[in-house]
């Protein structure tokens, strides 16, 4: 028993003198007690100087992705001091089973191979030998149990495949490094970056796909192989698979979930769609809006967009809409006028709501109303019309030639009116413009008596 302990202590020692593979310290060219703030420092110069738009090898660049990826992660690193390289990979291809104990190789020690160790069914042995090593058994029980020498158990290789085939019938896009979305996308992109033996990435596909259907109009759905893309992940600092990204004009937001999935995704990512809106709540706020964007004067010209909300967020499809039509109309400045405002409504003589307003050079009168609800709703995608609408409308040129001067009633009351000829929708956004109660009122005539009674009381308080 003492002599197998003994045995045992030699060849850990053994082992981590020859664990070979590559050493991560010295590619990023730092000691081994390097703190996090010291490998970021030596990351970034290592990358600039081996990036490959500046001449350098791809292999190198994702060589020190991967050290800085190792050396980063407090799990990844300890494994690596302790295990080398080859631990390490034995560790994330799941080489270790369940079970594991703190180290890579799955079971209670670190020799589940050698002693049957509850590795799951996956064991690790060691290769001492063959290229001109040695094997500590064969030296030291020569002769026994068939001279003495374990044989190696062959690791099947890593899959490199896909997992996105559009002949398999898959939406999501492969992306490649000379194809990946710059500064100039047009779209927004919900990526991943996986491996293609990564277990939760292959369960992952199912979801990516239900994605890539309901994003639809929203973001681009894309992933990397990052067996083949290895610079593009470790430009991307890609440490774990799966990893989601939401691309925005050549700017990453991570997903740091701790969930990966279906519904936690598509919820992150509409959380975080570009949003070019900006919100009003009071009149006084509008007002603001209005000389600040939308007033004209000095020679300056300008389009705006008044989104008036029924609720008190904001709609996905308006997200995604101000995105873009701001980025093809840079001078298109949009406000959503959140929950039922009817003052604000009223300047335009908009009396349902939701509504969408284009006017042109803060003039209420040149303005023109889009008010299909279902167009809308809150699932309603931007592709369905208000993009469309919106890029037709919302531009300067359109402004210059085709917008047509309305007539404006407006909030304000007059006994001269003919509140008859008005629609229901109307006569209550007016009377709730001008905060007249009428909660007796039913019928239309029972609206049109309130207003008239309303003007009425008006003109005499002007009389006296």
């Amino acid at each position: 028993m003492m002599m197998m302990m003994m045995m045992m202590m030699m060849v850990g020692e053994i082992f981590v003198a020859a664990r070979g593979g590559k050493d991560f310290y010295k590619i990023l060219g730092v000691d081994r007690q390097a703190d996090e703030r010291t490998l970021k420092k030596a990351y970034r110069r290592e990358a600039m100087k081996h990036h490959p738009d500046k001449g350098g090898s791809e292999e190198k660049f994702a060589e020190i992705g991967q050290a800085y990826e190792v050396l980063t992660d407090k799990e990844k690193r300890q494994i690596y001091d302790q295990y080398g390289e080859e631990g390490l990979k034995q560790s994330e291809s799941g080489g270790g089973g369940g079970g594991g104990g703190g180290h890579p190789f799955g079971g209670g020690h670190p020799f589940g191979g050698f002693s049957g160790g509850r590795g799951g069914g996956n064991t690790f042995t060691f290769e001492f030998g063959g290229g001109g090593g040695f094997d500590p058994f064969g030296e030291m029980f020569g002769g026994m149990g068939g001279g003495g020498r374990r044989q190696r158990q062959q690791q099947p290789p890593k899959e490199k495949e896909d997992l996105y085939d559009p002949k398999k019938g898959h939406k999501t896009k492969s992306l490649k490094r000379s194809k990946y979305p710059d500064s100039s996308a047009k779209n927004v992109w919900l990526i991943e970056f996986y491996a293609p033996w990564c277990q939760h990435c292959k369960r992952f596909v199912k979801d990516m796909e239900k994605l890539n259907a309901d994003l639809d109009g929203f973001a681009r759905v894309g992933a990397v192989n990052c067996e083949k893309e290895k610079a593009l992940c470790a430009q991307e600092g890609v440490s774990k698979y799966p990893k989601i990204k939401l691309r925005v004009g050549g700017v990453n937001k991570n997903y740091d979930g701790e969930t990966v999935n279906y519904a936690k995704v598509k919820e992150w990512v509409f959380e975080n769609l570009p949003n070019k809106a900006e919100s009003i709540r009071k009149p006084e706020m509008f007002t603001k809006f209005r000389e600040k964007h939308c007033a004209k004067g000095d020679g300056m010209k300008s389009v705006c967009v008044l989104y008036l909300n029924s609720k008190q967020t904001t709609p996905n499809w308006l997200k995604i809409a101000s995105y873009n039509v701001g980025k093809v109309h840079k001078e298109v400045k949009f406000a959503d006028v959140r929950a039922p405002n009817n003052q604000i409504a009223l300047m335009f003589d908009v009396d349902k709501i939701p509504s969408l307003v284009v006017f042109c050079d803060g003039d209420f009168k040149r303005s023109i109303v889009g008010d299909k609800k279902e167009w809308m709703d809150d699932g309603a995608k931007p592709s369905d019309w208000s993009e469309q609408w919106l890029m037709e409308h919302a531009n300067r040129e359109y402004c210059d030639r085709k917008m047509q001067t309305r007539e404006i009633v407006g909030a304000a009351i007059d006994p001269s009116m003919d509140f008859s000829k008005m629609r229901v929708a109307k006569l209550k956004a007016m009377l709730a413009a001008n905060n007249v109660s009428c909660q007796l009122c039913v019928e239309k005539g029972d609206f049109v008596k309130a207003l008239k009674d309303f003007a009425a009381s008006g003109a005499r308080r002007d009389e006296l």
